[in-house]
């Protein structure tokens, strides 16, 4: 999770099954009142890790990503 003034950012994967991870990512622009739909940013389910950073209207999120080569050969995305 991450913060920067009202606006509140959250990343996380989810397992779905083995060999199967998603990044999703929701935000809310009014302290946490109300968020965004899911976002899956994984479509494929061969992610890993996120980190999310904010600074000021900058949002930075990052993960590990095989879904161009399958496998353990990870990309940053």
């Amino acid at each position: 999770m991450s913060v920067s003034g009202s606006s509140l950012y959250i990343a996380w994967d989810d397992w779905a099954s083995f060999f199967t991870d998603y990044i999703f990512e929701r935000h809310s622009h009014d302290n946490g009142n109300t968020f965004s739909p899911y976002q899956n940013l994984a479509p494929l389910g061969r992610a890993q890790g996120s980190e999310i950073y904010t600074n000021g209207n900058f949002v930075i999120l990052v993960w590990q990503d095989n879904r161009f080569n399958g496998g353990t050969d990870f990309d940053l995305f």
